[in-house]
């Protein structure tokens, strides 16, 4: 860095070269020394003639005393350096709220900006960007080139991405960054390796009259052609222009994306007299892929904004192949009902292992490599599990299941399987509850372990399971069917912390769960408490429609991130990603990389551009492979891999990623200071309200502008000046004493 200027203070210390007290006696003997010499000269001459005659040797020896005691200068120099920081603001459309009733989120971040780069020393320069999905160089003020006709998006996530991979970013000693936060955090995002300073733009809205889409929820992923809800939470607050406003029959509207257009799919009118109301829409998607939906409720005049009145949300509608495994040792109705839901789903092979006589086991239905292993029962081998997506346990005791069996299947879960336990075989009757199998059940099968129920018990779906993807629909269904019941019930424990129950029955007057879920390792594991579920493909047609899509559905959402083919099985690390964050796909060879060589290449494309990934081993798993993928911009993004083994292609497999905000612009008008602090705190800098300009530039200027020297320099042998003070009083002695004719 250049100085450009310095201010230095200084004081003397000491630093004698003999003890404190004998110091002070050398002090008092010279001083009485030259007390008894004045009166000696006195005695022979004038005062003035004496005083002429001693001073030089007071002044010798007070130089003599000034070197024993041997000072030095100590001095702290305080220099200006020319430093840069680099300021960024937010031009998105959300900046154009004025919530302040005057002034706007973006003129207020610039007026700020220009407050803070007057009160900053002249030895620290500021240059100044704006992003909303793009970093930009800002022309003139910052957001007046842009189109405000049109809805800009907030890209904070792909912004700190960009501003962290700068080639000059070490040039610049911190980045200033102004804004409201977004509509999503970017807790993933990579930062840049300079101190954040952010100022958090915006005021609280709790005062000013608005309506919005508080909440949108539909499931992540859903079946094709199956309905499921979607469920619109709109609130008001009834201040300002809107307190006297007739709320009663407010319009909320649904759309879906057909062809880069909104088509409706239905509408409903709400009262929010009270404040809040929620609209439920049925839908179904006749199409796979990724559909979008939008609910808009009505813009009224007088709101703070427009922005947060509508609001997306994306559903994955799939249809792909599955790898189901049946497992009973023996058999019921179930398998026979089952298999047949199952095999309606051409994206499902369905394998059936069941015991016929003995220890003599039978293989029916969907095959695959190395499908002969499992003549011999529940393979032990996890590697032979690994061919499947879905493993479902029928008809097995605690004492017929194997050490090595046990410990197959739990190691298949802790990779990332899926696992469904029937009847008794999700409670303690089964006699797992003791065994490394016990813990993954959902809830705690030590309790009532023998008391099964006979009868009728009401099924219900509980509303805190009202939107889990597994039995989206369901409710609806057997409601038309004039409600749902099982004629059995295993009285299982409470469910465990983190598992969700989803179907309840109904037994005098409380409810035990029938139907649960719960993570486990990498894994997902539903148990059902019934061993007559299956009685409801029989009861109806509307129950045997329920009945097929709770199966359809549990088998694919608890497989829910697992695409592929036959050869391979990919895992993405999630639903959908944002620009700044990361992707991870876990690649799953269904045939064993130890017994086959087998060659990777992946690539992602965007537009016409191209760029290949390394495909490297996932540690801790053998056999299974890695891709990690960082999204810079938003876009679709389109993941290609291929599986060789020598020169010969076994499969391709391809994938269309779209990149963006899951969350429409302005939808959270809210300034998100709690992220924006967390930001600022992760990156070493700290974080403001936007009233706060003044304490930001002081800060700005101590911690990247000067910068504190401290040197200490011998009074005496650092400088030649004593010395030859010392000599000149020696000499001007020698001639006063010389002309007085006192030798």
């Amino acid at each position: 860095m250049l100085s450009v200027g310095m201010r230095a203070i200084g004081l003397v210390t000491w630093r004698p070269h003999v003890p404190a007290v004998v110091s002070g006696l050398l002090i008092v003997l010279l001083a009485g020394w030259f007390s008894i010499l004045y009166r000696s000269l006195r005695a022979r001459m004038t005062q003035r003639q004496a005083v002429i005659l001693l001073a030089p040797k007071c002044i010798i020896a007070l130089m003599l005393v000034i070197a024993m005691l041997d000072p030095l200068w100590t001095s702290t120099v305080t220099m200006s350096s020319a430093s840069r920081l680099l300021a960024v603001v937010d031009v998105s459309s959300s900046m154009d709220v004025k919530d302040d009733g005057d002034r706007s989120r973006l003129e207020r971040a610039s007026a700020a900006l220009e407050g803070i780069r007057k009160q900053l020393p002249s030895g620290l320069g500021l240059a100044a960007m704006e992003f909303d999905t793009a970093l930009r160089d800002v022309q003139g003020r910052p957001g007046a080139a842009v189109n405000r006709q049109e809805i800009r998006q907030t890209d904070l996530g792909g912004t700190l991405l960009a501003l962290a991979r700068r080639e000059d970013l070490s040039s610049y000693a911190g980045i200033i960054l102004l804004t409201d936060g977004g509509d999503e955090p970017a807790d993933q995002a990579e930062l840049p390796s300079v101190p954040l300073y952010v100022v958090g733009v915006g005021n609280d809205l709790a005062e000013a009259g608005d309506l919005s889409v508080a909440d949108l929820s539909c499931p992540l992923t859903v079946e094709k052609l199956a309905a499921f809800e979607i469920s619109v939470d709109v609130s008001a607050r009834r201040k300002g222009a809107l307190a006297a406003r007739d709320l009663s029959s407010t319009a909320v509207v649904l759309e879906r994306e057909r062809d880069g257009k909104w088509t409706p799919e239905g509408e409903q009118t709400v009262n929010l007299e009270n404040g809040w109301a929620r609209s439920v829409f049925r839908v179904s998607c006749p199409e796979p892929g990724l559909q979008r939906f939008r609910a808009t409720v009505q813009k009224l005049p007088g709101e703070v904004s427009h922005e947060n009145n509508n609001r997306l949300v994306s559903v994955d509608v799939r249809k792909k192949t599955l790898h189901v495994l049946f497992f009973a040792r023996e058999l019921g109705a179930e398998l026979k009902v089952l298999r047949a839901e199952l095999i309606r789903d051409a994206g499902v092979t369905f394998t059936a292992l069941y015991r016929t006589s003995g220890e003599h086991f039978t293989v029916q239905g969907g095959k695959f490599p190395g499908d002969d292993k499992l003549d011999a029962g529940f393979p032990t081998d996890q590697e032979i599990l690994r061919h499947f997506d879905c493993i479902i346990v029928g008809s097995v005791s605690g004492s017929d299941w194997q050490d090595g069996q046990m410990q197959a299947l739990r190691t298949y879960l802790d990779n990332g399987g899926a696992v469904i336990f029937l009847g008794d075989e999700a409670t303690a009757r089964s006699g797992l509850g003791a065994s490394i199998l016990g813990p993954l059940m959902p809830w705690d099968t030590s309790e009532r372990g023998g008391d099964r129920l006979h009868g009728k018990f009401t099924v219900s779906v509980p509303a805190t399971a009202s939107s889990h993807p597994v039995v989206a629909g369901l409710s609806a269904l057997m409601a038309q069917s004039g409600g749902a019941t099982v004629a059995s019930l295993s009285r299982v424990g409470p469910a465990r912390a983190g598992a969700t129950v989803l179907l309840t029955a109904a037994v005098d007057r409380k409810t035990f769960p029938l139907v649960a879920i719960q993570r486990f390792g990498k894994g997902n594991v539903l148990a059902i408490a019934s061993n007559t579920l299956w009685k409801w493909a029989r009861q109806s047609p509307g129950m045997a429609q329920a009945y097929g899509l709770l199966w359809r559905q549990a088998v694919r959402n608890l497989a829910a991130s697992l695409d592929g083919g036959q050869v391979l099985a990919v895992k993405w690390s999630a639903e959908s990603y944002r620009p700044g964050e990361k992707a991870v796909a876990e690649i799953r060879p269904v045939v064993p990389a130890s017994e086959h060589s087998l060659q990777f290449t992946a690539s992602f494309r965007k537009g016409g551009a191209m760029k290949s990934v390394p495909v490297e081993p996932l540690q801790g798993q053998p056999g299974m492979v890695a891709v990690n993928y960082t999204f810079e911009k938003r876009g679709t993004y389109t993941f290609a891999l291929a599986v060789r083994q020598g020169d010969t292609v076994l499969e391709t497999y391809e994938k269309e990623l779209p990149v963006g905000s899951c969350a429409g612009e302005g939808s959270r008008l809210e300034l998100d200071d709690a992220a924006l602090k967390r930001l600022a705190h992760l990156s070493g800098g700290a974080y403001y309200g936007e009233r706060e300009i003044d304490r930001l530039a002081k800060d700005l200027a101590a911690r990247h502008l000067t910068t504190k020297m401290t040197s200490d320099v011998s009074m005496l042998s650092d400088s030649p000046w004593f010395a030859l003070l010392f000599v000149g009083v020696l000499a001007c002695e020698w001639i006063v004493r010389r002309k007085r004719n006192a030798f």
